[in-house]
């Protein structure tokens, strides 16, 4: 997995394997790879899916990705704790709003 996240400059901080067999990588950075089991598209095949398009993702996003989840076949998710703090300033003002 370190040659498959070089060209990002990114190295592998922990690889985890849980008890149903998901895999998951933490990077240096502390961005989490949810990698998910090696069944349909191989797990290699979905980080390099996503090394290959992770430059034109990050210049639109904007932000700093915490966890990138690649177990779905035609993609990967992306969630960005900026993203969820935004959601969460959002409903307390309408929250304070209400009251």
């Amino acid at each position: 997995m370190r040659e498959a996240v070089a060209p990002l400059r990114a190295h592998p901080d922990s690889v985890a394997l849980s008890p149903r067999y998901a895999w998951t990588m933490r990077l240096d950075d502390g961005t989490r790879l949810l990698l998910g089991r090696d069944q349909g598209m191989p797990v290699e095949r979905r980080v390099a899916r996503w090394v290959e398009a992770w430059p034109e993702v990050t210049a639109s996003l904007k932000r700093r990705a915490e966890v990138i989840d690649l177990r779905y076949p035609n993609g990967f998710a992306i969630r960005s704790l900026a993203q969820l703090a935004g959601a969460d300033e959002h409903d307390a003002a309408q929250a304070h709003r209400t009251h």
